[in-house]
């Protein structure tokens, strides 16, 4: 997922006026999502990625999502990204992903070693599965079943909010604070109506502090949440 930023910060700020003052900002619970180290960026050292049945599960999300939602056409047809650890546009490297996979061992070198990873992980016909129906949606456009039992609705639940990229409505609001509330990510909650978290900005969260103050848990650790204090 490349819309992630890794920020770790301690729950304490100072108050404005008096440098005598500080006020501390309690942690709350925050249930730990299988998924939720996706968020900060792709490790290539994660063995949880290279499981075919979580390949599938993202792919399954996504596609119920929309890829077309999830990369804009200016990303998708650029050579230029920091994501990808090779020189080519998202839309030319799953292409010669696709065409080179039957072929891999005569292919040039970062198509060889790639399919070559694969392999050795066992999971080269779920990749190349992968890599082919997205060829098809963003590049044949053709429409792709979803397979519903391979989705996770939790990831879909969240990231439904974010993408397509727009400013939420109240009712939008509501249910996902109601959302974060009842899955357990009471410090992801706080963080959007306090203001800590400008992924997601929007007028009126702070006047929904106090409607949800009541609902959430404290908790005595720190747990990091889906929805971080990125303002420092």
């Amino acid at each position: 997922m490349k819309n992630t930023i890794l920020i770790i910060g301690i729950l304490i700020l100072s108050s404005c006026g008096n440098d005598n003052e500080k006020r501390v900002i309690p942690n709350f619970q925050e249930k730990q999502l299988s998924f939720l180290h996706l968020r900060f960026g792709y490790d290539k050292s994660s063995n949880w990625i290279k499981k075919r049945e979580n390949i599938l599960m993202l792919h399954e999300t996504f596609k119920k999502i929309g890829y077309e939602n999830l990369i804009s056409k200016e990303d998708w047809e650029s050579d230029w990204n920091w994501w990808l650890d090779v020189n080519k546009s998202p839309k030319n490297l799953i292409d010669s992903l696709e065409l080179t996979y039957s072929n891999f061992q005569e292919s040039p070198k970062y198509y060889r070693e790639f399919w070559h990873r694969r392999i050795e992980e066992k999971n080269d016909e779920t990749v190349y599965k992968v890599v082919r129906e997205i060829k098809q949606i963003m590049i044949a456009d053709e429409g792709i079943e979803v397979n519903q039992e391979a989705v996770n609705d939790t990831l879909f639940q969240l990231m439904s909010f974010e993408y397509p990229e727009r400013e939420l409505t109240e009712n939008e609001m509501d249910s996902l604070l109601k959302y974060l509330i009842e899955i357990g990510l009471h410090k992801s909650a706080y963080n959007l109506v306090s203001g800590e978290n400008v992924q997601i900005w929007n007028e009126g969260w702070d006047k929904k502090i106090v409607e949800i103050l009541p609902f959430l848990n404290k908790s005595e650790t720190y747990q990091r949440p889906w929805f971080e204090d990125n303002t420092k």
